[in-house]
C-alpha cells in the first residue's frame, strides 16, 4: 500500500467518524491540513496555535453559511476528484495559501476514503 492510500479498515473508521459527527470530523480534517501546511512553511510552533485558532473561527463562519445553503443529498453528484483538480488549479492569495492546503487535505482525505471503500467492490 502506498503512503497516500488508506486501508479499508482505516476508511471505515474515517467514514464512521464522519457519519457520527460531520461538522466535527470536517473541522478536524481541515485543522490537520491547515496545521500541516503551516509546519511545512516553517511557521514557528508558537505562532501555529494562534493562527489555527483564528483559522478555526474563519472556518466556523464559513460553515455556518454553507450549512444553511446545502440541501440534504445535494452532494451526491459531486465529483470529488474534479473538485480536487479545481482546488489545485485555483490561484489563492499568498496569505490564503494555508486555507487552500487545508481544503485540499479535506478533499484528498475523502477521495482516499472513497477509493479504499471501493476496493474489492468491483
Amino acid at each position: 500500500m502506498q503512503d497516500d492510500e488508506m486501508s479499508r479498515e482505516e476508511a471505515e473508521r474515517w467514514l464512521a467518524e464522519l457519519i457520527a459527527n460531520p461538522e466535527r470530523k470536517s473541522a478536524k480534517v481541515f485543522q490537520e491540513g491547515y496545521e500541516a501546511s503551516l509546519r511545512r512553511s516553517g511557521t514557528s510552533e508558537s505562532k501555529i496555535s494562534s493562527l489555527t485558532k483564528k483559522a478555526g473561527l474563519v472556518y466556523d463562519d464559513l460553515m455556518e453559511y454553507e450549512v444553511d445553503d446545502v440541501v440534504e443529498d445535494e452532494t451526491d453528484d459531486v465529483d470529488w476528484e474534479e473538485l480536487e483538480g479545481l482546488l489545485t488549479q485555483t490561484n489563492f492569495n499568498p496569505e490564503d495559501i494555508h486555507y487552500k492546503a487545508a481544503a485540499l487535505h479535506q478533499v484528498r482525505q475523502l477521495n482516499r476514503c472513497l477509493t479504499a471503500l471501493k476496493t474489492g467492490l468491483h
